[in-house]
């Protein structure tokens, strides 16, 4: 795709001995617009033998992922490849050993060296109760000529007393592929967090000044830190926490939006 080159005005004054007026400059060319970026999705999908006869002792691997087919710039598409491709690789190889998954390169074939390494276990362990699963998705949660936001989904079970859920979201400007953090987001981080620790305790019905580990938090006197899990979307920013981080087990994956009318208080950004 050619780069998109700024309009300039030109603005010319001919002027001569007569004194002949102004020449009215030629038209401005319009600055062209960036098109959200297009995706398509893909599956990678294996499972083992006793998957098709519904037992619950079967490994089943099922990745809903995405790549770009157009939109956007070619910087930004092929940073998005990029991080989807090494985040879906990290994710799988994160499930074996570093001898079998480090040499691995392809989606498929770590997915497959998981089906295998169930196997082994099965007959290793052949009392063992239930089977193994990993499920990603990945999905665009916020699409437009400036912000794509992407949200990686992963729920697992390989043994334990329950499955495990983590969840990662980002955003690109979608002009040049730069990662948005929350530097680039607003130019408070520590007014963001305090919004974000006042959104927290509304959520959960507590006062302004409630009490938030009496609530079964896990968050310092101060309040909250802003983690890097956080994306642009239509009704302002997103911030995750996954279980374990801020909270138990039992309450879940964390989830609270910082409305757009609140961000423009705090961000110099345009897409608020």
């Amino acid at each position: 795709m050619p780069r998109l080159i700024p309009a300039i005005a030109l603005v010319v004054l001919i002027t001569g001995c007569g004194g002949a007026g102004p020449v009215d400059p030629p038209p401005a060319a319009e600055t062209a617009e960036i098109a959200p970026v297009v995706f398509i999705s893909q599956t990678i999908m294996s499972q083992s033998d006793e998957c098709a006869d519904e037992s619950s002792r079967c490994a089943r691997v099922d990745v809903t992922t995405v790549a770009t087919s157009g939109g956007g710039t070619e910087e930004t598409r092929d940073t998005i490849d990029l991080f989807v491709i090494h985040d879906l690789i990290s994710r799988l190889r994160s499930f074996l050993p570093e001898e079998i998954g480090n040499p691995l390169t392809r989606s498929q074939d770590l997915a497959d060296a998981f089906i295998d390494g169930y196997r082994a276990f099965a007959e290793e362990w052949p009392d063992a109760a239930g089977g193994w699963f990993v499920k990603i998705d990945t999905e665009t949660l916020y699409n437009t000529g400036t912000v794509c936001t992407i949200r990686v989904s992963e729920h697992a079970y390989t043994g334990g007393a329950h499955p495990n859920f983590r969840q990662r979201l980002v955003s690109f400007d979608v002009a040049t592929g730069q990662l948005l953090g929350v530097d680039d987001l607003t130019r408070d981080p520590d007014e963001l967090a305090r919004m974000a620790t006042l959104r927290l305790r509304s959520d959960h019905d507590l006062e302004p000044d409630g009490d938030l580990a009496a609530a079964g938090f896990w968050i310092p006197e101060g309040g909250l830190e802003l983690p890097d899990n956080l994306g642009v979307i239509g009704e302002g920013l997103l911030i995750h926490w996954d279980p374990y981080e801020i909270a138990p087990y039992s309450m879940g994956p964390i989830d609270i939006v910082i409305p757009i009318d609140d961000l423009r208080s705090v961000s110099d950004r345009r897409d608020w």
